[in-house]
């Protein structure tokens, strides 16, 4: 299983680039740190772009369980 962690460091304008970056280390979980609340769907549609769709949120108030994508 690989594991790749990564402080993203609010850096928004990059989320493409990061998440390419990511995709291409075929990772099988990624922990982002630092994330905008504002970039966390940017985030999200981009990991979806490159097959990375399940997820769980830990920025939000009440966070959402794992629904795994049928």
């Amino acid at each position: 299983m690989k594991i790749i962690t990564w402080n993203v460091n609010n850096r928004v304008g990059t989320v493409s680039q990061q998440v390419q970056a990511l995709g291409q280390r075929e990772p099988d979980v990624v922990m982002l740190q630092d994330v905008n609340r504002n970039a966390v769907t940017r985030y999200l549609e981009a990991f979806r772009l490159i097959g990375l769709s399940h997820t769980v949120q830990t920025l939000a108030r009440n966070p959402k369980p794992f629904q795994p994508a049928c």
